[in-house]
């Protein structure tokens, strides 16, 4: 029914984030630049489910991609916090601001 193709629907997200967190480690900056800016559309999408775990997962990428050597891959990572921010849990937000403070 409808749970089942919500199921399959979340799993597909977490597939493709899984997949784009990936590239925004690549060598290459032309593919951490389009995985930052892909993230920053599935970060702003409300159908997009993010657990808890996959709060944090991102969280801790986008603190890294904040921190990248090329100004427009750390640009788009930057474009990731303001709908991060808005949608995630107390407990995530407060270690984003502290990893961002500490850096």
């Amino acid at each position: 029914g409808a749970s089942a193709i919500h199921r399959h629907v979340k799993k597909m997200s977490h597939a493709n984030v899984r997949t784009l967190l990936d590239k925004a480690q690549s060598h290459d900056k032309d593919y951490r630049y389009m995985a930052w800016a892909d993230l920053a559309h599935v970060v702003e999408d409300p159908t997009v489910c993010l657990d808890v775990e996959w709060e944090r997962t991102i969280c801790t990428s986008v603190v890294r991609g904040v921190d990248d050597p090329i100004g427009e891959v750390s640009n788009m990572a930057q474009q990731c916090l303001v709908p991060l921010v808005a949608r995630v849990h107390e407990e995530a937000l407060a270690k984003l601001v502290q990893a961002l403070v500490a850096r």
